[in-house]
């Protein structure tokens, strides 16, 4: 006679941030066929996502399997006491995972992100999933600063006690050309090599494959755009890439149809507009949608990709082995802390280089 659990129906946690994210686990799961028949549970923890992209990615992951949105956020939060709204969020948490274990069994559980007392909840209840970790971000290759060691030192020794205790679960989803190269939550040094599974591969063909035939333009130049700050002007920002782009078309001799500007994922809607409508005569402006940066990148005619310091510059480099790449520095848009110079200094180490320094570009010429 079967058990219950055995009986129930299949799920996955998801628990994502990114398009980018969600190609790292598509590719993995579709080469290896283990979505069939699996429901996802997308989970939301993040105030900051934008209700448009957490629609578009609904709607994507649809084309390959059931999805239900499990909202996790806190900003439904209204009491001024912190003690009640911690109470109340957890009351609301624990409520909606009991359920879904009810009903659900979860055979694994992919997680990106801070390690947040929910997600170790998670990882608690479902002990039988299989856990997977997957890159946040460029981050993942910076390694902690003294201060950061410092200010997290008790949150180490708590994390590092959870992930050894479940390290027979743990499996890590790497893009990276090593293990070596991860500095944070995925450079657990006691996971073996076979815990890190190799997925360059899967996740290039998984581009080509979904991407190839779909996309609408074939740049010369790609410029990745950084997430607006509330606290920051953004008439400055606008003058910035403009005053980026008169540099580009001045030095590679690129016409404004060469060259894509792509808005972060989470730019609002004002946002946006505001940056198209300064932008869109100088360069075609990408419409915030499925289709992002590393889509693009394996394309032979794409020849340079500059921007911020985000995981898509980081791969242009990294994977897709692209010549000229360049991250943009500015005293009106950087504030250089230590962790702004931790992360330059991590791309320039695999030749990723200041655009507005002093002769870089005639390196492609």
């Amino acid at each position: 006679m079967k058990s219950k659990e055995h009986l129930k129906e299949k799920g996955i946690i998801l628990i994502v941030t990114s398009f980018n994210q969600i190609y790292n686990f598509l590719s993995f799961f579709l080469t290896n066929k283990t979505l069939a028949n699996k429901k996802i549970y997308l989970t939301i923890f993040s105030d900051h996502i934008p209700e448009e992209l957490i629609h578009l990615f609904q709607q994507y992951l649809n084309k390959f399997s059931n999805v239900e949105i499990l909202d996790m956020r806190r900003n439904f939060l209204s009491s001024k006491f912190k003690v009640l709204n911690k109470f109340f969020y957890y009351f609301f948490f624990l409520k909606k995972i009991i359920k879904i274990k009810k009903k659900i069994s979860i055979s694994y559980i992919l997680v990106s992100g801070r390690m947040q007392i929910p997600v170790l909840s998670i990882m608690h209840f479902f002990r039988f999933a299989e856990i997977y970790l997957i890159e946040d971000g460029a981050g993942e290759y910076v390694p902690y600063s003294n201060e950061e060691k410092k200010n997290f030192f008790f949150l180490f020794i708590f994390l590092n006690i959870i992930f050894k205790k479940n390290k027979s679960r743990l499996r890590v989803l790497q893009l990276a050309k090593s293990k070596k190269d991860y500095f944070r939550i995925l450079g657990q040094p006691y996971l073996d090599d076979k815990f890190y599974i190799n997925n360059r591969e899967a996740y290039k063909k998984f581009l080509t494959d979904n991407f190839n035939e779909s996309l609408l333009f074939k740049p010369k130049c790609i410029i990745i755009g950084t997430l607006p700050s509330k606290n920051r002007d953004l008439n400055i920002i606008k003058d910035y890439y403009l005053q980026t782009i008169y540099k580009i078309k001045r030095e590679y001799n690129f016409k404004s149809e060469d060259i894509i500007f792509f808005p972060h994922p989470r730019t609002n809607n004002f946002q946006f507009s505001e940056l198209r409508k300064s932008l869109s005569i100088h360069s075609i402006i990408h419409p915030i949608s499925s289709i992002i940066v590393e889509n693009y990148l394996f394309q032979k005619n794409l020849e340079v990709v500059l921007g911020s310091l985000s995981s898509a510059l980081y791969y242009s480099k990294t994977i897709f082995d692209k010549d000229y790449v360049f991250y943009l520095e500015n005293r009106d848009l950087l504030k250089k802390d230590k962790k702004d110079l931790n992360f330059m200094k991590t791309f320039e180490n695999v030749g990723i280089k200041s655009f507005f320094c002093k002769g870089v570009s005639g390196e492609h010429k």
